[in-house]
């Protein structure tokens, strides 16, 4: 079996914050149903899945918000926090499907600069193999 080529987590967001995400490991192609820790855990855990991956060699996160609604300023933070924990170990985060609402939340907020987003999962497993 291929090595682990990034994780990919995927966040359901109805009131701001991560309430709940699953992960998945991917390979080169970006194909791959093997989990990472539990297969359903909240924001609480996400932190701790991606150190997990991170202690294990795979330092590319890609976070997919296509369910995320809504994002607070707690949210926020959460993703700040995580983006710290993957750049202290000369990972890459990108964070992909985020709506308008979402976006806007960024771009006001100025982390549309300070975060790499990318339109689908795809677009951001294209990115992570860009150097950065």
């Amino acid at each position: 079996m291929e090595p682990a080529h990034a994780l990919l987590i995927e966040c359901v967001t109805k009131l701001g914050t991560p309430d709940h995400c699953t992960s998945r490991l991917l390979d080169d192609e970006g194909i791959d149903n093997r989990t990472l820790g539990p297969e359903i855990f909240d924001r609480a855990r996400m932190k701790e899945t991606v150190a997990g991956a991170l202690e294990r060699g795979i330092e590319r996160i890609i976070v997919d918000m296509s369910e995320t609604v809504w994002i607070t300023s707690e949210g926020l933070s959460q993703f700040i926090a995580l983006r710290e924990l993957v750049h202290s170990h000369s990972g890459r985060l990108v964070l992909a499907n985020l709506n308008k609402r979402v976006q806007r939340v960024f771009d006001i907020s100025g982390l549309s600069e300070v975060f790499e987003i990318a339109s689908t999962v795809s677009e951001a497993l294209s990115m992570i193999e860009e150097p950065s």
